[in-house]
């Protein structure tokens, strides 16, 4: 048996480097904390015998109060801070589920299978708004043999 050498191939980085900065999960909390939701939208049929929600959520966050420490006077200050938000995974991750509850509220019986969503950051005065557009096909809910409701 031969045995030949490995071959040296150019392996992908795995790790890049990133600069900037995000809120801390003690803002994330603060922020959702303060928020008013306002949710629009509406199912239509999506011409395979299915069904799609589009719609809207929009996220108000108030800005002045205890706790919050943001100064949208400095130049700058107000689009420090929507970049901060935007990048904020959590922040993002939380404000996903809050639209998907919503879209699952307003499609009832009828369930979400999955959600795409676009969000967008603004400030506007001293609230922070998140406009976020979902579209989620929807499913009818079946029974399985022991009456559990599944998704098809």
């Amino acid at each position: 048996m031969e045995i030949k050498p490995l071959r040296k191939s150019a392996s992908m980085p795995l790790v890049r480097s990133v600069r900037g900065t995000t809120l801390t999960r003690y803002a994330d909390e603060l922020l959702i904390a303060r928020a008013d939701v306002v949710s629009e939208g509406s199912s239509e049929p999506d011409g395979s015998g299915g069904a799609i929600y589009n719609g809207s959520t929009m996220v108000a966050i108030p800005l002045d109060g205890e706790g919050l420490g943001f100064r949208l006077g400095a130049p700058g200050a107000a689009d420090h801070l929507v970049e901060s938000a935007r990048r904020a995974i959590s922040l993002r991750v939380r404000l996903l589920r809050i639209a998907r509850a919503e879209a699952e509220r307003r499609c009832e019986p009828l369930l979400v299978r999955s959600m795409e969503a676009a969000l967008e950051f603004r400030i506007e005065g001293r609230a922070l708004f998140v406009d976020i557009v979902v579209e989620c096909p929807l499913a009818a809910p079946e029974r399985d043999r022991d009456g559990v409701e599944e998704i098809r």
